[in-house]
């Protein structure tokens, strides 16, 4: 009786292991990856259909992939097969046990998989309302397909080289007058003055003092993105670490009282790899700029607070 009882649980388990649905967590402290296995990981849920057994990637690298997300419907919310190539994704740490970075972490070159995760959840890890055609409590579906990883470094190279070539094309196709864009080598930033406003007798910021600005923002396609409100100048500390690193390169280098510059900055220089939130100061509308963006700023230093 004994022994039949033990061989009843013994095929039960074997069978469990070969189909259903596995717990994702491994003992180690990763997550298991075997192919044609579903697995759940807290609330989520994932397969992976292709697994190669490569290196996976770090923190801040960059995977070559192809996505698209998918509800329960069939409805394509969003996917980046529309733009016709693989775009560059970072990888940070996931932000909650919904997000599925969790899975992409243990993701290599070749491998394709889908992480399902709570669709209200998503939307409001990603600061967004719930639509009204995807009902609470479903799922969404997020279809991968990775095609390579790039350490941070080499993307960081890669784009200010296309970034540098973007600003030297805008240059060509609105005809500037080249003698009178000026380039700083080190850094990759170009400038033109606007607005000289003389030089007698004006004093140039130096490292802690408080100014007053009055600025615009655009992105490369001329598209106003921020500005200061009319007759309300803006007021920095300099190095205070609150201003684009192109900003206090301007403010220091460039600037003195009543003189505008116009910047063209790499996104290095402005708000990085990140996507990054503004918030209008004259409509008060909120935007998030995506990560490298490539800025246009107009600067006038209306003057320096003793």
């Amino acid at each position: 009786m004994t022994s039949k009882y033990f061989i009843f649980s013994l095929l039960i388990t074997v069978l469990a292991s070969c189909g259903g649905v596995k717990e994702g967590q491994h003992p180690s402290g990763g997550i298991y990856t075997e192919a044609g296995q579903h697995y759940t990981l807290d609330s989520m849920e994932y397969e992976f259909y292709t697994k190669k057994m490569t290196v996976k990637p770090q923190i801040e690298d960059y995977l070559n992939l192809h996505y698209a997300v998918i509800s329960e419907k069939g409805d394509t919310i969003a996917s980046t097969y529309r733009l016709g190539k693989p775009v560059d994704t970072k990888l940070v740490a996931p932000r909650t046990k919904n997000d599925p970075l969790q899975v992409l972490q243990y993701v290599a070159a070749g491998d394709s998989l889908a992480v399902w995760v709570d669709a209200k959840a998503n939307f409001a890890l990603n600061r967004r309302p719930l639509p009204d055609s995807i009902p609470a409590g479903s799922k969404l579906k997020y279809a991968y397909q990775i095609y390579g990883i790039k350490p941070f470094q080499t993307k960081i190279k890669e784009r200010r080289l296309e970034e540098d070539a973007i600003l030297r094309k805008l240059f060509v196709d609105k005809k500037f007058d080249l003698n009178k864009i000026f380039y700083h080598a080190e850094s990759g930033l170009y400038w033109e003055e606007i607005f000289d406003g003389g030089w007698i007798g004006r004093r140039k910021p130096v490292m802690g003092d408080s100014i007053m600005l009055n600025y615009r923002t655009y992105d490369v396609q001329g598209n106003l993105l921020d500005q200061s409100v009319k007759e309300k100048y803006v007021p920095y500390k300099i190095g205070s670490q609150y201003i684009l690193p192109a900003w206090d390169f301007a403010i220091m280098n460039l600037l003195l009282v009543n003189k505008e510059v116009r910047l063209y900055i790499p996104s290095h220089l402005g708000f990085g790899d990140r996507p990054q939130p503004i918030r209008n100061y004259q409509t008060g509308i909120e935007m998030e700029l995506m990560p490298f963006t490539i800025l246009v700023c107009e600067l006038k230093l209306m003057g320096i607070v003793q």
